[in-house]
């Protein structure tokens, strides 16, 4: 560990002489244009912003995670020891940069189009990768399992096909020096009452499928009118640890259909974060419907429960009702159904990828209307409820989303900003060019010309219809 740690540092020093190295030859190539170009207006920059999901500022070496793992492949395959030792230095740097879990694939892999649509995959398709044999796979995935063992991880299979187009995908992981750097997932179970949402939890974080008269969620219930009704009357909240080699941590199961011992059996919380490299916490509630999910903007899983005493005919109309659902123009989401282990792992990727990116900040994006700006400048983003501007820095910039130095009038960018809460943002506010004057929000005054070409109503002096 104090090896990965000291290595990490090096890295981290050997990124930043880049960085620096890197602004330089910026800088004077922008010096040589600069003089060939004609002058910029001098006016303030101003840029009409709007909230937008973070997508800037992501680590270099996980912006193509399919180019490392080709030259790790190549790398073990030589069976060199040189080139073990490479491999070894790029596979920690890998962990260190995501956090300490790290997808590796092998092989020829389908594109995920294929993979979410359910279709059949053959060695014909378009493939991302290079075309491996067992023997192959076999090799890689022994000095995988080494290389990560050196650097003090666990490697656990996620995926394996040894058939055409012969591919597997695994996790590399480095497992957490303490609880308090335990990665942790939180999900809200919602849903109908008698839904399921309770035996859904208890299965899940005890490992024992239901009887069928509610033995699961027995040890969800903290009351004793919730053990006499069999309805969950309060908020549960469970978690569910998973250990370094991806395995749910789950407490000794016995056959027993007594209340008390079903309680006893649960591990504490303490017990599973001990052993836990990651962690999910579940937080039941009833009630709540697809809409709530909706307004909050999270990501949403479906889980259609019951469906062992649910005749074929209606579990097919109640998963084509569900899909209809969710692409209504009110959802605008498209279902993925997860049918094998390679879904699992590749949605697992893509799920909520732009809605939130960590480590990055508040990310406005707009037109720019004047003038000129470039990464790193003072600027000034307003006007608040008060009218007020308020002082910030530019972080980066993208266009297209593509990383750029600096932008220019007429195009539209997004900003990453330094020191700015997201909640401080919002749509109509304008960034212009730092001033020893703060300018002021004005309030503007419009007059408009509005003709009515329907009027179902009668339309006259104070109506306060919508426009």
């Amino acid at each position: 560990m104090t090896s990965l740690r000291t290595f990490q540092n090096e890295i981290d020093e050997i990124q930043h002489r880049e960085i620096v190295k890197q602004r330089a030859v910026a800088h004077a190539t922008q010096e040589k244009e600069n003089k060939k170009a004609p002058a910029v207006p001098t006016s303030p920059t101003v840029t009409t912003t709007s909230e937008v999901p973070a997508l800037v500022d992501i680590p270099s070496i996980s912006e193509d995670m399919s180019a490392n793992d080709e030259e790790i492949q190549t790398l073990l395959l030589s069976r060199t020891e040189t080139n073990h030792d490479k491999a070894r230095d790029i596979v920690a740097s890998l962990l260190t940069q995501v956090k300490g879990e790290y997808i590796f694939r092998i092989g020829s892999h389908p594109a995920h189009s294929k993979i979410f649509a359910g279709e059949s995959i053959s060695a014909s398709d378009g493939q991302t990768g290079t075309l491996r044999t067992i023997e192959e796979l076999d090799i890689i995935k022994a000095e995988i399992a080494a290389v990560v063992d050196e650097v003090g991880g666990t490697t656990s299979i996620l995926f394996e096909s040894r058939v055409a187009p012969i591919r597997a995908t695994l996790l590399l992981r480095l497992p957490p020096p303490s609880v308090s750097l335990t990665p942790e997932v939180r999900c809200a179970v919602v849903g109908n009452v008698d839904s399921g949402k309770s035996t859904t939890l208890g299965v899940l974080t005890r490992g024992a499928l239901d009887d069928g008269r509610g033995r699961a969620r027995v040890s969800l219930f903290r009351h004793k009118h919730e053990i006499e009704s069999g309805r969950t009357s309060s908020v549960g909240m469970e978690i569910l640890g998973f250990g370094p080699n991806g395995n749910p941590i789950l407490p000794p199961i016995t056959h027993s259909s007594d209340p008390e011992v079903i309680r006893r059996e649960k591990l504490s919380w303490e017990e599973i974060s001990i052993q836990a490299s990651k962690i999910v916490s579940f937080i039941g509630m009833s009630k709540e419907h697809l809409a709530i999910a909706l307004a909050l903007s999270v990501p949403v899983v479906v889980c259609i429960t019951k469906i062992d005493m649910t005749p074929p005919n209606k579990l097919a109309e109640t998963v084509k009702q569900v899909t209809k659902i969710l692409k209504s123009p009110g959802c605008r989401k498209t279902p993925v159904f997860v049918k094998s282990a390679e879904t699992a792992v590749e949605i697992s990727q893509v799920f909520a990828k732009e809605r939130s990116v960590p480590y990055v900040g508040t990310v406005v994006d707009g037109i720019i209307n004047a003038g000129r700006v470039k990464a790193g400048d003072s600027i000034m983003i307003g006007p608040d409820s008060n009218g007020n501007f308020q002082t910030t820095a530019i972080k980066s910039i993208q266009r297209k989303r593509a990383p750029v130095t600096s932008a220019e009038a007429g195009q539209c960018v997004s900003f990453a900003l330094k020191r700015m809460r997201r909640s401080a943002v919002r749509k109509g506010m304008v960034i212009v060019s730092k001033t020893e004057t703060p300018p002021r929000g004005e309030l503007a005054l419009s007059v408009s010309e509005v003709v009515a070409l329907s009027m179902l109503m009668k339309l006259g002096i104070f109506s306060c219809d919508a426009i």
